[in-house]
């Protein structure tokens, strides 16, 4: 393998034997004495006319990129007057933005982000997807690893070289159909358009915002329901937006409520996801994303009660603190079983803010026979009076414990239906012993 290239700018490029990756024809390497940089070569084969033009267009047109976000081709490497492959920036170790969203959605053990980290890097995406649809050029398809975040939240576009560069075909072929516009979900190839970029990437920033939720994802309002895929899949090509009033599928029951999203965010997944099926010229561009997103962070307040929770200034309380107490915040990983426990202790908060009641839970209650007997030893051992009085105060008793045991029927580990019965048996009886005996009571008095 040769190792020493001439680089468009006139300088010999050495490269190290070391490789990065190799994929599709394309093989990466370190250069030596420049770690900053590394070296895409590909196999004769697979450098076409068509690649070798586009990767001069790419020289000739880089996106604006201050501050850098684009692993732009920064010179091409020629061998015996033939292009070879080129020069990009290496970046540090990265995560894929698909694995951010899963993280959000709670079936990745990525790190998690809070909504105003969620909103900068949406914004960061969409000034990205800006910058590239000025000069001319446009992702095409949404790939893994097209989007990367750095582990200071820098968001990276990377493998530039097999975007759409002036509506190449190469780069629209295979695409992710969860993230592919409807007028495409048919065509195998077709020249690419900035208002495809805007479902796709607008896709992946309604995740970013609605905790890793599809946009397309919904619960069918009547009759059987299909699988979230195939649903998803159904969703996107009828334009119908389960987030707003369509008459077949609502949101599901555990997505957080498109009203906790700025009304100019709002406005904007509509005319993407409904005007712009109808024609997507109406998509929102770039540019109107960008700014929305941007008047988005600033109007962001930080909540009193969870500094984790930011939502819009114009919301009275705080949604997704709303939420947690409808339902479990999604977990990482799978939740286990926990083992059976003797006792356990759980807190409910008072209504008053300054108080907080503490709720201890018992372990689970035995059958209450041994009242009975209480009963029947206090009535026969005691005196003529003391039988009378004191069977009043076992009654008592009994129906205190057994309204206790009711207790335990909202708790992970209910009694069974014939403790209930006995449980409720109890209570009756006890009741209608202290009626009689009051009543007995009464009339030798």
């Amino acid at each position: 393998m040769k190792l020493q290239y001439l680089s468009s700018t006139g300088a010999v490029v050495q490269l190290s034997s070391q490789t990065l990756t190799a994929e599709k024809g394309v093989t990466q390497y370190l250069v030596q004495n420049d770690p900053a940089v590394i070296a895409h070569i590909y196999a004769p084969d697979q450098m076409t006319a068509s690649r070798a033009e586009t990767l001069n267009t790419m020289l000739r047109t880089s996106p604006l990129n201050q501050p850098p976000m684009f692993t732009w081709v920064q010179a091409l490497l020629y061998v015996d007057n033939n292009i070879a492959g080129f020069i990009s920036r290496r970046l540090p170790p990265t995560v894929d933005i698909f694995d951010v969203v899963q993280s959000i959605s709670g079936t990745s053990a990525v790190t998690d982000w809070d909504q105003k980290t969620r909103y900068e890097i949406a914004r960061t995406i969409m000034t990205g997807v800006q910058r590239l649809h000025s000069r001319g050029h446009c992702l095409g398809a949404l790939r893994r690893k097209t989007i990367v975040l750095t582990d200071n939240d820098a968001v990276w576009f990377t493998n530039c070289a097999q975007y759409a560069i002036n509506a190449n075909l190469d780069a629209v072929i295979k695409r992710l159909p969860f993230y592919t516009a409807p007028e495409l979900q048919t065509e195998q190839s077709q020249v690419a358009l900035p208002t495809h970029d805007l479902f796709s990437v607008v896709t992946l920033v309604f995740q970013l915002l609605m905790d890793g939720q599809h946009p397309f994802v919904g619960s069918r309002i009547t009759g059987q329901s299909d699988t979230p895929n195939a649903q998803a899949l159904t969703c996107i090509r009828d334009g119908v937006f389960p987030y707003v009033s369509n008459g077949l599928y609502v949101a599901p029951p555990h997505a957080p409520e498109f009203g906790r999203l700025p009304r100019a965010l709002q406005r904007l997944f509509v005319r993407t996801y409904i005007d712009g099926h109808h024609d997507p010229k109406l998509r929102p561009s770039a540019t109107e994303w960008t700014e929305a997103l941007d008047k988005a962070l600033q109007s962001l307040v930080r909540c009193t009660q969870n500094p984790d929770h930011w939502y819009p200034k114009t919301l009275t309380h705080c949604p997704m603190c709303t939420q947690a107490k409808k339902q479990p915040a999604p977990t990482a990983v799978p939740r286990q079983i926990p083992m059976p426990v003797m006792a356990s202790a759980q807190q409910s908060t008072a209504t008053s803010s300054t108080e907080t009641t503490t709720k201890t839970v018992m372990a689970k209650p035995q059958p209450l026979f041994n009242l009975w007997v209480f009963y029947s030893m206090a009535a026969n051992i005691g005196g003529h009076y003391l039988a009378l009085a004191v069977p009043v105060v076992f009654q008592l008793l009994a129906i205190g414990l057994a309204a206790r045991a009711h207790n335990f029927f909202r708790q992970p580990n209910p009694l069974t239906l014939w403790e209930r019965v006995l449980t409720w048996l109890s209570i009756s009886a006890a009741l209608v012993q202290i009626y009689r005996q009051i009543s007995w009571l009464l009339e030798v008095f």
